[in-house]
C-alpha cells in the first residue's frame, strides 16, 4: 500500500529514519494500525518519491500485480501524484476504492 502524507512538512522528512507509525507525518498509522507494507510517500512529487516508487515496484511491489494507493486530497493536488505512481511502477490506476472524509484509496493493476 502506497501512503502519502497529508503534511507538507513530510517534503522535508527523512522517510526512512524511523518506523513509518512513529513518523509525524503519518501520524494517522500511530492510531490505525495495519500488517499491509506501507510505503510512505511525501505531499509532493519529487525524484526521491519517484524512486521510492520504483524501488517499490522492482522489490516489494514486484510479487503483487494490484496494490492500493492512500491520500489525504489537500493540501495540494492529488492528480501529479496518481500519475507519478503510474509512470514509475508501470500500473495502471483502474478504480476509485473510496472516498471517506477527504482520504481517497485508489487499486492499481499491472500486467
Amino acid at each position: 500500500m502506497l501512503i502519502r502524507s497529508q503534511f507538507t512538512e513530510s517534503d522535508y522528512t527523512d522517510l526512512r529514519a524511523m518506523p513509518l507509525e512513529e513518523q509525524p507525518a503519518f501520524s494517522p498509522l500511530g492510531y490505525y494500525k495495519t500488517d499491509a507494507l506501507c510505503v510512505p510517500l511525501t505531499v509532493s512529487v519529487s525524484p526521491l518519491v519517484e524512486q521510492h516508487l520504483i524501488r517499490f515496484a522492482g522489490d516489494e511491489g514486484a510479487r503483487h500485480k494490484r496494490f492500493l494507493a492512500v491520500s489525504f486530497t489537500d493540501p495540494k493536488p492529488l492528480t501529479p501524484m496518481l500519475e507519478a505512481i503510474e509512470r514509475a511502477t508501470g500500473a495502471r490506476r483502474t478504480r476509485l476504492v473510496g472516498d471517506f472524509d477527504g482520504v481517497q484509496v485508489y487499486e492499481y493493476t499491472r500486467q
